[in-house]
């Protein structure tokens, strides 16, 4: 019951479908709206009805970069390529839901036989830790991504219930209120703990000193879970870059899921041994699906303010992973109502009391509330998700400068191109206010970033100097 949470948790993960990811649950759960292994997308759009053309769904995606090595379209224009075979959007062409394989088809270095490779899906056991959770607790089938499009319009969604009439990952101003202002005007506690850079940075509302102090790095979450001092609303963000050892577990593609499944279970084991644990919700969600199958058409979305000169935000996007966590949520929960990313600020402004919803899209977003409904707290939950060693591995704590100059030295160093996220984000670093002269801030912006290798340095540096720079605001 809503009167018992105290303490909301949210992980956000990149890029993934629900059928990717979990539609293969339905095997085990017929009532779950996932895959019956039925369904499929032709490789020629002119040709839809040729069965020799069809590609099905299958549960053999792995975590060693067979699928998604190269990274599928997610850009609006792809969304709508793979929504409704039209990259100009509705109505749909040939069939809905079926240009998957032609949009994956249009991207640079894949090949027609190796664009067959999106229809591939996890079968829950590549998945454990997501699927065990999934099983223990509840599971949203009918949570959307806020955008059909990619990475930063989302999380915008998520944070302010608007998106500021963007659809992509171009660098823009970002003036609008955010949740974590309305939480703090109410007098209740928020952090984004983060591991190398945290995209909620970008919000100019943020920017104060009085903001930047509520940023904290991962290993600190683990602390305060641990300390039972947690904040009101605690919003984690993955790691979005391979750095040495270090490697990212954001779950977007080629990164690997296993690493993900890492962080989930890190995250899962904190809350869950917290002595406030009997008080607290988790929320483990994905942004955008990133161009992976899903059979589900999204459906009308409510647009969340006047800001429609590039898209009407009348729809939702794809399909993402949801699994809501307390010990007041019954096992084994399916839930289907329709819920979007501002279902967590209108959560949020359910839980806590606020004022004001933030947007006409939160405004009508369903809230969780009613899945953590038990009158009292389950004794029956896992008290810990076993890891592998392999999972063990990626521990996440700051390198010193011995394994800085050890990984160095034997190479461990990812010389991989950027993807569009990555570069997105190295963009709106170069944007960010360190206090250093004009004329250094105009060459660090023309300062080209290829590797990931050093991506990871630039944004682990200037997200540093960036918090620790104490200004009232950015210019």
């Amino acid at each position: 019951m809503t009167q018992d949470i105290k303490y909301i948790v949210v992980l956000m993960l990149e890029n993934r479908s629900f059928d990717h990811m979990l539609g293969f649950m339905k095997r085990a759960r017929p009532e779950l709206n996932g895959l019956t292994g039925n369904e499929s997308n032709s490789t020629d759009l002119n040709d839809v009805n040729n069965p020799t053309k069809r590609v099905k769904v299958s549960p053999d995606a792995n975590n060693i970069n067979d699928v998604l090595s190269v990274d599928a379209g997610h850009k609006f224009a792809d969304v709508n390529t793979q929504l409704f075979c039209n990259p100009g959007g509705p109505p749909a062409g040939p069939e809905q839901n079926g240009g998957f394989i032609y949009s994956y088809d249009q991207q640079r270095e894949v090949t027609s036989p190796f664009a067959r490779k999106i229809m591939k899906c996890f079968d829950p056991t590549a998945v454990p830790v997501l699927s065990r959770l999934a099983n223990e607790f509840a599971v949203c089938d009918a949570w959307f991504s806020s955008v059909p499009g990619p990475t930063w319009p989302n999380r915008l969604f998520v944070h302010a219930a608007t998106s500021n009439g963007y659809v992509d990952n171009s660098v823009h101003v970002y003036n609008s209120r955010t949740i974590f202002e309305n939480l703090a005007a109410s007098g209740r506690t928020w952090a984004v703990y983060y591991h190398d850079t945290a995209q909620s940075m970008w919000f100019n509302g943020l920017s104060t000193d009085e903001a930047k102090s509520h940023f904290s790095e991962f290993r600190n979450f683990e602390r305060d879970a641990h300390n039972g001092s947690l904040p009101s609303y605690s919003f984690i963000e993955p790691q979005y870059f391979n750095f040495f050892t270090s490697k990212a577990n954001d779950q977007h593609p080629p990164h690997s899921v296993v690493k993900g499944e890492q962080l989930i279970a890190r995250v899962y084991n904190a809350v869950r041994q917290s002595p406030l644990w009997n008080n607290t919700m988790l929320v483990i969600t994905y942004d955008e699906h990133g161009g992976t199958y899903d059979h589900v058409a999204p459906g009308k979305a409510i647009p969340p303010d006047s800001k429609t000169a590039h898209f009407a935000f009348d729809r939702y996007g794809v399909r993402v992973p949801a699994v809501v966590v307390s010990p007041f949520v019954p096992k084994a929960g399916i839930e289907h109502t329709t819920f979007d990313h501002t279902s967590i600020p209108a959560t949020l402004k359910s839980v806590f009391s606020l004022p004001a919803f933030l947007t006409a899209r939160d405004a009508a977003a369903a809230t969780l509330s009613k899945i953590a409904s038990l009158s009292s707290p389950r004794t029956d939950t896992p008290e810990e998700l076993a890891m592998t060693e392999v999972m063990r591995m990626m521990e996440h704590e700051p390198l010193d400068l011995d394994a800085i100059v050890r990984d160095k030295a034997a190479g461990e160093m990812s010389l991989t191109p950027l993807s569009d996220l990555q570069q997105a984000i190295v963009n709106h670093v170069h944007e960010l206010d360190v206090g250093e002269p004009s004329g250094l801030r105009a060459l660090r912006r023309a300062r080209r970033v290829d590797t990931e290798h050093d991506a990871a340095v630039y944004v682990r540096e200037m997200t540093a100097r960036f918090l620790a720079h104490r200004r009232s605001k950015r210019p």
